[in-house]
């Protein structure tokens, strides 16, 4: 497979995957915790991280709803060669060149590095009709934290 080695090539970031766990307790609660999912090399992928562009967001990639509540939305688009589903999350997006963290929160104190939702996962077709990748859009989460 040719075409996968070379795809697999092009990606020059690494990324970590986490799945939600639901336990409950003793008295009934739900708590919902995130854990490295079984994605990749331990939670750890390959793949490349790009800007959303589009026409129909005003502001291509970014954007500020004011309401009820205030809302800065962040999304990206990410390819990498694996189906994700859009119960998990990404953080930990490095550079696989230099280690640097590429999205991190500045606003928040040690700045961590951003944690993102995937919306779905669409298939990119060679013209033999082979899947050579997966594209995820991604969304910055409201809550920045495991949550654990």
């Amino acid at each position: 497979m040719l075409g996968g080695c070379i795809i697999s090539a092009n990606y020059s970031m690494q990324a970590t995957i986490y799945e939600k766990v639901r336990t409950l307790t003793y008295s009934g609660q739900i708590n919902d915790c995130w854990s490295i999912s079984n994605y990749g090399n331990n939670g750890i992928i390959d793949c490349n991280i790009a800007t959303f562009a589009s026409a129909s967001f005003r502001l291509q990639a970014m954007t500020e709803i004011f309401g009820d509540k205030y809302k800065d939305l962040q999304f990206l688009k990410m390819s990498c060669g694996l189906l994700l589903p859009h119960t998990v999350r990404i953080t930990n997006i490095v550079s696989k060149i230099d280690g640097a963290h590429l999205f991190t929160e500045p606003e928040l104190a040690g700045n961590p590095d951003t944690w993102f939702n995937a919306n779905g996962s669409s298939p990119i077709i060679d013209p033999f009709g082979k899947i050579e990748e997966y594209e995820i859009t991604i969304h910055r989460a409201e809550v920045q934290s495991q949550q654990c």
